[in-house]
């Protein structure tokens, strides 16, 4: 662009570059590199609870960090409402402090635009900065609203056959719920359980998300050995005339745990051992064997708890010797003998561990010992 050469009109030197009349100086000083088109202060929602933030009805979860959320929600805001020449490097920085933000009050706090760019080719690029004053708001979003008024939209219940579900057993399904919250939504509270109530039977999460539960009933199809259910039902409309329902999951553990024996209905009894990817993993009590059983193929042999594992007689080692090793009961004091090939390799005289007579044989069959089954 071939630059006119002449007098500025306004501070009247003569013979310099012109740009519409004006020297480089006069024009960068009538017009700013950066007009913020607003006429006062910019006014941004932010929800005290989740942190998301809003400058009209849609609300914004723009990364994870809550702090951070409120700090991106305000450049997204104020962006649009910046004029800045073509290809200007734009930088804004929020003055505001993660203490004042969980005050969750109203809060006057500046954003600095840092500008660098040319108003018109031919002038020289410079940096401009201008404050702009934001006004933010605390207001709770509809997710929390939703929360707040105990809106449920999924239930997940745990249960077990004959028994309360153990403590280890509601932890790990409260880890799974934990981790789709993270995988779905961050920190959205749209996904936080709304309650947890103990039932004499179990335990119950309520959720305002169907999608929690329906990731944790698939998680829990691949880790852990129970019987899922789901059931809707139906809750009216809502305000744009569409279905609303419940769903309840619900969450069954058979009848026995980690570490019971367990008959199947060929009558052969199982220790059960543990459960991953979706197969069970039995020991079994005459070779001492291990079984690894698809969760279908289990449930197909109809098991039943045959005994606790906390009620199985414990026996102390006494001796070991090269083909028996002797044993001890620690409820009547008898004696009694097993062959070496029966006892595991790594076991030492003075333990304790517990046994259970055959009752097809009369042998006596050493169990794997389960530390702390019902936690």
């Amino acid at each position: 662009m071939s630059l006119i050469r002449g007098f500025c009109v306004k501070c009247g030197k003569n013979d310099v570059e012109t740009f519409k009349g004006l020297c480089e100086s006069c024009y960068v000083q009538e017009n700013p590199l950066v007009q913020v088109m607003i006429h006062d202060s910019l006014k941004v929602n932010y929800c005290p609870v989740c942190f998301q933030t809003s400058t009209q009805e849609k609300w914004y979860k723009l990364v994870s960090d809550p702090f951070e959320n409120v700090v991106e929600g305000i450049k997204k805001a104020l962006r649009p409402l910046l004029k800045v020449p073509n290809d200007s490097n734009v930088v804004i920085s929020v003055d505001v402090s993660p203490e004042e933000l969980f005050l969750r009050k109203s809060l006057d706090v500046f954003a600095t635009v840092s500008v660098f760019g040319s108003p018109l080719p031919g002038i020289t690029p410079f940096e401009e900065r201008v404050n702009v004053e934001i006004c933010l708001l605390p207001r709770l979003c509809k997710s929390c609203i939703a929360v707040k008024g105990g809106q449920v939209r999924s239930i997940i219940q745990v249960r077990a056959h004959d028994r309360k579900p153990t403590q280890r057993e509601v932890e790990e399904i409260f880890s799974l719920i934990n981790t789709a919250l993270k995988q779905l939504s961050g920190f959205d509270t749209s996904t936080f359980p709304v309650k947890i109530e103990k039932k004499r039977t179990g335990i119950d999460f309520y959720i305002n998300n169907k999608e929690v539960a329906n990731l944790v009933s698939r998680k829990v199809s691949e880790t852990m050995l129970a019987k899922i259910t789901q059931t809707f039902k139906d809750k009216g409309v809502d305000e744009r005339g569409r279905k609303k329902s419940t769903s309840t999951v619900c969450i069954r553990f058979p009848s026995f745990k980690e570490g019971d024996l367990v008959q199947l209905k060929s009558g052969e009894l199982l220790q059960f051992l543990a459960f991953e990817r979706e197969k069970a993993t039995f020991s079994d009590l005459k070779n001492r064997n291990i079984k690894k059983i698809s969760a279908k193929n289990l449930w197909k042999n109809d098991p039943k708890l045959f005994l606790k594992i906390e009620d199985v007689p414990e026996f102390m080692v006494i001796s070991i010797g090269t083909k028996i090793v002797q044993l001890m009961s620690l409820k009547t004091y008898e004696l009694a003998e097993i062959s070496k090939e029966n006892v595991p390799k790594a076991i030492k005289e003075g333990e304790t561990i517990p046994c259970l007579q055959d009752p097809q044989t009369g042998e006596l069959r050493l169990l794997l010992k389960q530390e702390n089954p019902e936690e």
